[in-house]
């Protein structure tokens, strides 16, 4: 019963020094399989411009111009705002500073007529410039009536509805640039005496199966003394990613080859 025991225990160290073998990058017990495998690293696909839009006031969106997953152009028009309210209140503003403005002229005319003193005609162009301050502060508000395309991409994930009411700063959508994608993965830290930028390298991704060039552009700042480790940033050669339908979130392997 005991040699039973310690053979089980013995096939069952075994098989467990293949598995972290496997893991760690290093060749297993068996001739040739390191060689014939290769390491395999686990990689996440990033893209290289990414970003989430926010509402930059409070205010009830009148129109969501894309969906998740469409694409749109840069410039276009995203989201826009029900603002009549702020639309009010700048052409109010306007009126005011027209009228501040015409007070200031004839002011001036009559300081010329030493009708009005300098103070006076002081007060009367501070006014208007106060006036004009508050014009440029509704002209801003209602800029951001409009929420612009800052580059050319897809539609991620969408956030809120059409006639949803919205505060400021509330996420929308999030929006990606489809034409450039970087890798993210975790390499041991003893791979820093030969991997650095321009290192390249293949990866598989299991969403397509298709298999991609890709260079390493910078390291991690630091290591990770628990699993002695260090995140690695890559980047896919070439217009790749809008080419064979490669989309944010997707993962794979990446195929490096250990120097000997």
């Amino acid at each position: 019963m005991f040699r039973v025991r310690a053979v089980s225990r013995s096939v069952t160290a075994l098989l467990l020094g293949f598995v972290a073998c496997a893991l760690l990058g290093a060749g297993p017990a068996i001739p040739g399989l390191a060689q014939e495998l290769g390491p395999q690293i686990r990689v996440q696909l990033k893209a290289v411009d990414s970003t989430q839009l926010s509402s930059q006031l409070t205010a009830v969106i009148e129109d969501l111009a894309v969906q998740d997953g469409e694409r749109f152009s840069e410039g276009d028009v995203l989201v826009t705002f029900d603002c009549a309210l702020a639309e009010a209140q700048l052409s109010r503003a306007r009126a005011e500073y027209s009228a501040k403005q015409e007070v200031a002229e004839v002011t001036a005319s009559l300081y010329e007529l030493q009708s009005r003193s300098a103070l006076e005609l002081s007060m009367a162009r501070a006014e208007a410039q106060a006036a004009w301050a508050q014009v440029a502060v509704y002209q801003v508000m209602v800029g951001r009536c409009e929420i612009i395309a800052p580059f050319s991409g897809v539609a991620g994930e969408i956030l809120v509805r059409e006639r949803q009411f919205v505060a400021e700063g509330e996420a929308l959508l999030d929006i990606y640039d489809d034409s450039g994608f970087e890798l993210e993965f975790l390499a041991p830290s003893a791979w820093l005496s030969w991997l650095e930028p321009g290192y390249a390298f293949s990866v598989r991704i299991d969403e397509t199966g298709g298999d991609y060039l890709a260079e390493v552009v910078r390291l991690g700042g630091a290591i990770d003394p628990v699993s002695q480790s260090i995140k690695v940033y890559a980047r896919l050669n070439g217009e790749q990613g809008q080419e064979q339908g490669l989309v944010p979130g997707m993962s794979g392997v990446a195929l490096i080859t250990v120097p000997q």
